[in-house]
Parts: structure tokens; sequence; C-alpha cells
């Protein structure tokens, strides 16, 4: 999403926003990475994590030129994001996090939203951030790929069906263009019915924020959880799947955790306010990112000995959350 100031020709977009990525640091400029791939550990600034080149841009030739008010190629990354949706997203985490303070100091029963629209929009952002991240993309890309593929082989078989002078093996394929992804993720992100269903999707869910004394939450590449509670050895849903919980970290101290109603323990669960995490809690959590991250885990401190124990018992192979996927028959 929004790009570093540096960054002025806006190649470098941001798939994990950097306002949600500070709430995780202990100086707003750094993190400590941890990096599955090459199973090391390492400080670095914020502004060079999460990020894809050009992610967010649309290609000149796919840009309605007849259009009274013509997008530019980087109009999703700079309008849609930067000014329409990051500022808000932003206010609505440091009001999240001041609540959870203040519950933390006094113990009084503390909304954790000032209001109902706060929350509502909680939601279409917590949504448009999975939506837009590149695995999204790629999966949906990969989905419309196989079917014009299986498109190209019906219309094949039915001409070779109607004249039988066409050969078996004439060259009837489907021409990619992966330029064309980026054109096919926004109208995922940006699609006002498809965030409102994600959104209202969310609401309908009852949520509850864990709060941790300290700053050692982890987060990650992929930080929205989505656990199948209906069927625990199946791979996890969308977030639009019925019956999941969802975990959602929003700070190195705060994580929401969404249940469908009837799944939501009102003796235990203080609704739509903060609960106190206790150590094993944040274990489990952290276990949970570390699981669900394509590459990266995210954290304020250095402490990754919960991954070290994960290699220690796996014969040094890292382990991972398996991941929802579009079957095109």
């Amino acid at each position: 999403m929004s790009n570093s100031m540096v960054d002025k020709n806006h190649t470098k977009q941001h798939f994990i926003p950097v306002c949600y990525l500070r709430g995780f640091s202990a100086n707003d400029k750094t993190l400590y990475v941890y990096d599955k791939q090459i199973s090391k550990a390492y400080c670095k600034a914020i502004e060079k994590i999460c990020y894809a080149e050009n992610l967010y841009r649309i290609d000149k030739k796919y840009l309605n030129k007849e259009l009274k008010n013509p997008i530019d190629e980087n109009h999703y990354e700079t309008e849609y994001f930067a000014k329409n949706i990051e500022s808000e997203y932003n206010r609505i985490l440091i009001d999240i996090q001041r609540r959870a303070q203040e519950w933390l100091a006094h113990k009084n029963p503390t909304s954790a939203f000032s209001s109902n629209m706060d929350k509502d929009h909680f939601a279409a952002y917590v949504g448009i951030q999975y939506l837009s991240l590149p695995w999204v993309r790629e999966m949906h890309y990969n989905s419309y790929e196989k079917a014009q593929d299986k498109r190209m082989e019906i219309i094949k078989a039915f001409l070779i069906s109607e004249n039988s002078e066409l050969q078996q093996s004439r060259d009837l394929k489907f021409k990619h263009d992966e330029g064309y992804g980026a054109v096919l993720h926004s109208f995922l992100y940006s699609d006002p019915k498809i965030v409102n269903t994600t959104q209202d999707r969310l609401l309908k869910k009852s949520w509850t924020i864990w709060v941790s004394p300290k700053n050692n939450l982890f987060t990650s590449d992929n930080p929205l959880i989505v656990i199948n509670r209906l069927c625990v050895d199946a791979p996890a849903g969308d977030l639009t799947m019925r019956g999941a919980q969802i975990i959602f970290p929003i700070s190195g101290n705060l994580a929401l955790s969404m249940w469908d109603h009837d799944g939501f323990d009102h003796g235990k669960h203080v609704l739509d306010g903060f609960n106190l995490i206790t150590l094993q809690e944040v274990r489990t959590h952290n276990l949970y990112q570390y699981l669900n991250a394509r590459r990266h885990v995210y954290q304020a401190g250095s402490d990754f000995s919960i991954i070290k124990e994960v290699l220690d018992d796996n014969n040094g192979n890292h382990m991972w959350y398996p991941q929802p996927g579009i079957e095109v028959y």
C-alpha cells in the first residue's frame, strides 16, 4: 500500500501498510524479522519490508482514456490506498491502542472502538488488507488463467466436432498477460460489493481484543489467521467462511479475535472489549503467525525462540499453515 516518501516513483508498493507495521515496532522505524526461507533473524527498517515492485500499478494499455476523469497507472497506490484508506485506518489503529492502554491502567469496562462507525470501517480495512495481498492476487489470476485455458479447450473441441477436417493438434491457445493480473486484483480490493460482503461477514462475528502488558506479539507478511473450527484438519478458508475463528494482530500488544456468535464465550470474553492475554495464549498466537507466514515474521523484539523450538522438534524443517486455493474444473 502506501510507499516510502523517498520512493517518488511509487514503485515500492506495500501490501502490508506501514501504519499497521509501526504498531509492532519499539521505535516506529524498525522491526525484527525472522526469514523462514533462510532461517535467520535480523533487524530491518519498516519502509523496506512488506512491499512488491509495482504490485498495484495498472499498465497504460488497460487504462480507459475515454473516462472524464481518467486514472493514472498508480491510482490505486497513491489515491485509493494512501489517500482514501490508510489515513483513517491509522487513526483507528491508534485509537484502539490508546483505549487498550487506558483499560490496562484502570481495568474499567472500555469499548475497543470510539463508535460503531469506527468498527464498521475497521472491518472494511481488515478485509481490504487481506484482499490486497500479493498471494490473493496470484491465487485469483491463476484461477483466471486456468478458466481461460479450459474455455479454449471447449471451443477447440467444438470446432473439431463441427469440422472433421480440423486437426486435433490445431494450435488454439489462450494468450496470457501477467500484466492483467493487476487489473483483476483491483477488481477484488476496490470493488464495493466484494469489500462490503467481506465487511458484513466480519461484522456478523463476535469480536474481542486480547491485550498483553508487553510488546511481545508477532505479526507476519500474512497476518490474518483463519481457523476452521468446524473441521480442525481442513485447510483454512477465506475470511467469509462460516464457522471460522479469525485472529488478527493489531499491534505488538493487541490481537483481535472473531468468532461466529454461537462460538463466542460470553462468560470468558468481553464483547467488543479487552481481555488480558496469558503467556500461553501469547505463545499460541505467535505460533499461528509463524505457521501462517509466507516467508517473514515480525515483532518489536529479537526473541524468536518459539521458532527455534519448532525447528528443533521438526528436524530443522519449517512448518506452514495450509492456505486456501481456488480449484477450476
